[in-house]
């Protein structure tokens, strides 16, 4: 999981915390196994968007914008309703990452 985070987005084990391993299983779109973890970064928004920008897998996330992590903006993604950019082109694994993403969260208030 670290060497995904360096390639893909820049981070090192350094730039967050501990992961949560949310959820493991068959990914029929991807025809593949899919894990979703969670890990709080120690760095900014700014930060991580300028190692994202400079690391080489960026065609992975070329699309990624901030949303902000409340009810409303999780239950739109879960729903399907419509993105950022206006359409409804969502990742077919974004319903699962924000639901185990919010779930790791609650658990970390509780």
């Amino acid at each position: 999981m670290y060497r995904s985070l360096e390639e893909e987005l820049g981070l090192l084990p350094e730039d967050v915390g501990s992961p949560v391993i949310g959820w493991l299983g068959w990914s029929e779109p991807a025809s593949c196994y899919t894990l979703v973890a969670t890990v709080r970064a120690r760095l900014d928004a700014a930060e991580i968007d300028r190692r994202r920008e400079a690391c080489h897998s960026t065609f992975e996330h070329d699309m990624a914008v901030w949303l902000p992590f409340t009810r409303r903006a999780v239950s739109a993604l879960v729903e399907g309703r419509v993105c950022p950019d206006g359409s409804r082109r969502w990742s077919y694994l974004a319903p699962l990452v924000a639901r185990e993403a919010w779930r790791a969260a609650q658990q970390v208030r509780a």
